[in-house]
């Protein structure tokens, strides 16, 4: 099994009174924002074993933004693995 190393959310106001209020309450520490991690300010994957988690509950506008360059990032990478749902 894979197992998450990095928890990240867009929306941690949100993400906080969701569990304050019985929502994800078993949920690792939050690391990020994804931004900050596309943007290289904070170290993202540091090695190929690391799992990292993002949960977006802000705005659907932000979260195709966001996936779009993660999406180019790991293409110039080489790196993360495509899931079929």
């Amino acid at each position: 099994m894979y197992s998450m190393h990095k928890f990240c959310t867009d929306d941690t106001e949100q993400l906080l009174y969701y569990k304050s209020i019985g929502y994800f309450e078993d949920i690792s520490p939050i690391y990020s924002n994804p931004d900050q991690i596309i943007l290289g300010r904070i170290p993202g994957g540091e090695s190929s074993q690391e799992g990292i988690m993002s949960m977006n509950l802000g705005l659907a506008i932000e979260d195709i933004a966001v996936a779009i360059q993660l999406l180019e990032r790991a293409k110039e990478k080489g790196v993360g693995k495509w899931l079929s749902i």
